[in-house]
């Protein structure tokens, strides 16, 4: 993990990502064998010193059919109920509820790497955290006033 979030953020990334979206199958797996090259020539040498190290042995075990392009497909082109124009959700199973903070903040230390959980949450989470409970009071105070009402 510590290796995939900073290429993520690589010119590598990004090509990999346009090339999913705009080539035929054939040329995307064409596309491959040169990106996978570049890949573990970045991993070999590390020449932007983005990764911190150099890893020439994991290089060396990626495979020649890595990534697998039908499995590209699904990350570039996620299915989701928008992909289908007669879905509608069920809006009465909707259940409004706060996010586990704690489980977030475990989350967040094991994906992100986030050292200092209070700092990256008090500028990445808890706008958000506040805005959705004063939706939740919001939305409660007017479920009873309408019960009272009616």
């Amino acid at each position: 993990m510590t290796k995939a979030l900073p290429l993520s953020t690589t010119d590598l990334a990004r090509s990999l990502y346009d090339a999913t979206l705009s080539l035929p199958e054939h040329e995307l797996e064409t596309f491959l064998i040169g990106w996978r090259e570049d890949l573990k020539n970045v991993l070999s040498l590390n020449p932007e010193d983005i990764l911190g190290a150099r890893y020439p042995s994991l290089a060396a075990s990626i495979p020649e059919d890595f990534p697998d392009p039908s499995i590209l497909q699904l990350y570039a082109n996620p299915i989701t109920s928008e992909n289908d124009p007669d879905f509608k959700p069920d809006a009465a199973m909707w259940v409004s509820k706060l996010p586990d903070t704690a489980a977030l903040a475990v989350l967040c230390q094991q994906l992100f790497g986030w050292d200092n959980i209070l700092d990256r949450f008090s500028t990445k989470v808890w706008n958000g955290q506040c805005v959705r409970e004063l939706a939740m009071v919001k939305f409660f105070c007017l479920s009873f006033t309408r019960r009272l009402i009616f």
